[in-house]
């Protein structure tokens, strides 16, 4: 089996997996051996491989939560809450990985993982610019030397794909007003104006 691993400080927070823990969750879901395995480097917190199985025409996606213990506890069980949405997801179906195979169990790693189909295309961070110039243009924001910084802040009026509005947050709009007194259900006595 060729393994590809991205090589990270044994403190950094993604960790990868061994190419024996690969194999056997191909040889749990497929029956099959692993030919070779790349880990894609575009998520912060996922690990995530790009893998070849023997006997089959396409590779799948295995894609591995970080250690319980390295989780902070808001992204606990991140990985299960996004499969229970997957149902809730089904109009826009098509456009998505299908899952092939989900485990929690901890049977074979420590860790949660998912077994996916791999989308054609190229990873929108990879190529954004191939795409047309007006769909470009709303996407990406230019830095005056013809070089993409990130996304446009949404302008108001412009509904970016036609869809719902992105409020104009720089101004204010769209955001909830800090609630007087810290939050904590205490309200501070309005203030009078002079007159």
């Amino acid at each position: 089996m060729h393994f590809q691993p991205i090589e990270r400080p044994a403190q950094a927070f993604q960790q990868p997996v061994t190419p024996a823990h690969l194999q056997e969750i191909s040889r749990r879901v497929f029956g099959r051996d692993v030919v070779e395995a790349v880990e894609l480097g575009l998520g912060m917190y996922n690990t995530t491989y790009k893998v070849t199985i023997e006997g089959r025409d396409r590779p799948v996606v295995m894609r591995f939560a970080p250690e319980p213990a390295r989780q902070a506890r808001s992204e606990r069980e991140l990985m299960r809450n996004e499969y229970a949405t997957a149902p809730y997801l089904a109009p826009i179906a098509p456009l998505m990985p299908r899952i092939i195979a989900a485990d929690w169990s901890h049977e074979l790693i420590g860790r949660d993982y998912l077994v996916q189909t791999l989308l054609d295309g190229v990873p929108a961070p990879r190529r954004p610019a191939r795409l047309p110039p007006p769909h470009l243009d709303e996407l990406l924001q230019e830095d005056g030397g013809g070089h993409q910084k990130g996304p446009r802040r949404a302008r108001p009026g412009i509904r970016p794909g036609g869809g719902a509005r992105v409020p104009d947050v720089e101004r204010g709009r769209g955001r909830r007003p800090a609630r007087a007194g810290g939050g904590r259900g205490r309200r501070r006595p309005a203030r009078r104006r002079p007159a």
